[in-house]
């Protein structure tokens, strides 16, 4: 193996770009649709098993008269919860996958499933107590929430690429994410606006051309179910490409380099 000073190219001028970061997310997401569409329905699937979990926290919480605004709120922080800590399970088996495909390979499956077992209970615990302090974030004054998000967007794919602790996956995630929190930011609003605005769209065709089509039931197997995995498998791709080029803006090594320094 190569010696980490032979295989590291310096890039002193390289920035952290938010239209290169698309632009290989989209390139990412391409060569790997299958596998990136795969852990997108595994998670919302994970939609229905939150569920049950929803109602039990949620019925309590309208006993308390907590309802209206704040019952919507505190609903949606319950169900946001269980489905990052989800989300960043799936991104620790993409990035390896990613990895492949920006160095020019044929994703493994193979390596992506063994390299994401190997370290998944620390990705797990990390992803709780980020999720959770993202939450909280939320609660607060809901600002402190996005920062946190964008702050923890890369601990999970450093966790499990890189084989560290849960304290370590926290520090490293959060060092490399803190010099560009509002591109990060800006990176994850888009695909969000673009999924909220489609769900807004589909909702008022229907009123207006199949308004006896059924229930809201049949309406989110047909519109918003589809959308839904196609946006999660999509920001599985981007989370990874953002730590990818996280890292070589931090510390000028291309992702080609990275393979050999960790296997």
């Amino acid at each position: 193996m190569q010696s980490h000073a032979a295989i590291t190219e310096v890039a002193s001028n390289y920035e952290f770009r938010v239209a290169t970061v698309f632009r290989r997310t989209f390139s990412a997401y391409r060569s790997g649709f299958a596998l990136f569409l795969l852990l997108g329905g595994a998670c919302a699937s994970m939609r229905w098993l939150i569920g049950p979990i929803y109602s039990a926290v949620m019925r309590p919480l309208l006993g308390w008269g907590l309802n209206g605004y704040w019952g919507f709120f505190l609903g949606s922080l319950v169900y946001s919860f269980f489905l990052g800590i989800a989300g960043k399970a799936a991104v620790a088996f993409a990035v390896f996958w990613t990895d492949d495909i920006l160095t020019g390979n044929r994703p493994r499956v193979a390596r992506g499933l063994r390299g994401g077992i190997f370290n998944i209970l620390v990705v797990l615990v990390g992803a709780i107590i980020t999720t959770f302090a993202t939450c909280v974030g939320m609660v607060l004054l809901v600002i402190p929430g996005l920062v946190a998000a964008c702050l923890f967007v890369a601990i999970a794919p450093a966790a499990s690429f890189e084989k560290l602790g849960i304290v370590a996956s926290i520090k490293r995630g959060a060092s490399l994410a803190k010099r560009n929190l509002g591109r990060i930011f800006v990176l994850n609003v888009i695909p969000y606006a673009i999924l909220y605005g489609y769900i807004q769209l589909a909702y008022r065709l229907r009123q207006l051309y199949s308004p006896g089509l059924g229930n809201d039931s049949v309406s989110y197997l047909l519109y918003i179910l589809p959308a839904n995995i196609l946006y999660d498998s999509f920001i599985f791709a981007l989370a990874c490409v953002i730590y990818f080029e996280l890292r070589a803006s931090r510390e000028g090594m291309r992702e080609q380099n990275l393979v050999d320094v960790f296997e």
